[in-house]
């Protein structure tokens, strides 16, 4: 199979989906709609975020091929990463790879939907779909793969305030915040992957 193949078939099971996760703590996602965004929104620029999605992509996709393929669906518990669901903290590293991607194209389809203005105000939610797994070491070109793809579609790109679309758990942001937000999640995938690598130095994987 293809990166991009894998990729789309990732995005097909988004589309499949018909209900969320269990979502973010109640207070963290309080914390982080009416502080963490509008912050970030300020703090955050334009290409500092374009510099960010790509620089904490290919930290994630380094520690995903520094992993052996068999280890790569192995998992292992870590602690929590602030902005992960509670489910996330046993998870392998295919798994942690494949949810950023899954939710790295539902990012991609928001904004491609409100560069189109097609979406009516407060229309759209993003499903944190739980990984599947079973893909191994395809994983790893698939996310080079998406990280090309994204670069390369919204790179650059004028995006306007003034249409919005609904996060499940931040409200109502519009386009760039969705992109800076697309930003965020890589880093928030590559500090869970680090704590995954390492546990997994740690773990006697041969019991």
């Amino acid at each position: 199979m293809k990166p991009a193949d894998v990729v789309d078939a990732i995005a097909n099971a988004l589309s499949n989906l018909k209900s969320p996760g269990v979502g973010l703590r109640g207070f963290e996602s309080i914390v982080l709609k009416y502080l963490g965004v509008p912050i970030g929104s300020i703090g955050l620029g334009r290409a500092a975020a374009e510099k960010m999605f790509l620089r904490e992509g290919e930290r994630l996709l380094y520690l995903a091929q520094d992993v052996d393929e068999w280890i790569l669906e192995q998992r292992v518990h870590v602690r929590r990463v602030p902005g992960m669901e509670e489910c996330s903290c046993h998870w392998s590293m295919e798994q942690l790879v494949e949810h950023n991607i899954t939710t790295g194209v539902g990012i991609a389809r928001t904004l491609q939907r409100l560069l189109k203005s097609s979406i009516p105000e407060c229309d759209v939610n993003v499903v944190n779909a739980n990984p599947v797994g079973g893909r191994r070491a395809e994983i790893r070109t698939a996310l080079q793969d998406f990280l090309h793809r994204f670069s390369s579609e919204f790179s650059g790109v004028h995006f306007l305030r003034t249409r919005h679309a609904m996060h499940p758990s931040f409200g109502k942001l519009n386009a760039e915040q969705w992109f800076r937000l697309a930003a965020v999640n890589n880093l928030v995938h590559r500090v869970h992957g680090e704590r995954i690598f390492e546990r997994l130095l740690h773990t006697d994987l041969t019991q």
